[in-house]
């Protein structure tokens, strides 16, 4: 199994930093730096493929700031770096 798994890693690619960049300014048009959590909860459990609440609250649970209740854009950057990172090795 983790041979098959392997062999088609590239089928399972990450998204790109740009993108996911792009996704967030989405989200925050008027560029404040975050997006307020319960609006981000509520589109997810009413837009696309939704989530159920339980799936919402514990992706949510490891991306919005507890004290503020918002997706911070610093968050953001620190994962689309990671994700250049994967991507083309460390940034010097």
């Amino acid at each position: 199994m983790m041979r098959a798994l392997t062999e088609q890693r590239d089928e399972y690619t990450r998204d790109s930093a740009e993108k996911i960049m792009r996704t967030f300014r989405a989200f925050d048009p008027e560029g404040k730096g975050y997006i307020d959590g319960d609006y981000l909860k509520n589109v997810l459990m009413t837009r696309g493929d939704s989530f159920r609440p339980k799936e919402a609250h514990q992706m949510l649970a490891a991306a919005v700031e507890e004290a503020s209740g918002t997706l911070q854009g610093t968050f953001i950057t620190r994962i689309s770096l990671r994700c250049l990172h994967k991507a083309v090795g460390p940034i010097v």
